[in-house]
């Protein structure tokens, strides 16, 4: 199997030229798009735990897309690139620039509210030096609005596999951070909650109980 790094640098320089011979010939079955959906993505998906995570690559559906992505995504959390939190590797294909992000689904969220749940994410959560809270430019306004950390790879300076798989771990580490703070925490708090819920009902139950018993005696 290709390396990573050399991989990446293919999708990095040969995507935009891929792009507009897709578009001028309608052909769009080309062996970059195998690339990313299948050769990129099944690399990460050997070195995440695929109980909880699932990858997935893209470069659109049907027609190729501006912005292609390969994601990771938590399964606790989301499978799906429109919603939820997730990481994903977004690829300005203009400047030849690949970001490494923790980002955000746009469905039905627009930029401020995903810049303003960004900059929620970051206040809990502490990121390495090396990973940035600075605006991305990806060429997708909705992922730069809801980018939250992101770190970005340059044509001429790709890393090698030892640095691109440290960097994806460290991204996974601050995925898991996002797991435990905003969604195990919830679903604690919520069952505390649904805990006292059903001890209200059963006390409640328990007072009726004893009103019908007095009821009946003083009937009696």
């Amino acid at each position: 199997m290709e390396y990573l790094q050399g991989m990446l640098y293919r999708f990095m320089n040969d995507y935009a030229s891929e792009l507009h011979e897709a578009r001028k010939s309608q052909n769009f079955k080309r062996p970059l798009g195998s690339l990313v959906r299948q050769d990129i993505a099944k690399y990460i998906q050997s070195r995440a735990n695929s109980d909880i995570y699932f990858v997935k690559g893209s470069v659109g559906t049907g027609r190729w897309t501006d912005v292609p992505w390969i994601a990771v995504f938590d399964k606790r959390i989301t499978k799906s690139a429109r919603e939820g939190v997730y990481i994903v590797y977004l690829l300005n294909k203009d400047t030849k620039t690949l970001y490494l992000t923790l980002n955000q689904g746009a469905a039905k969220k627009n930029t401020k509210q995903l810049k303003d749940k960004a900059w929620e994410i970051q206040q809990k959560i502490v990121a390495p030096d090396s990973i940035s809270t600075e605006t991305i430019d990806c060429g997708s306004k909705a992922y730069n609005a809801g980018c939250i950390f992101h770190k970005e790879y340059h044509l001429d300076n790709v890393p090698d596999d030892n640095i691109l798989l440290d960097d994806l771990n460290k991204f996974i580490s601050l995925y898991d951070n996002y797991y435990q703070v905003f969604i195990a925490k919830e679903k604690a708090v919520g069952h505390v909650v649904d805990e006292e819920e059903d001890k209200r009902m059963i006390d409640q139950t328990t007072k009726d109980s004893i009103e019908r018993i007095k009821s009946y005696i003083y009937d009696c």
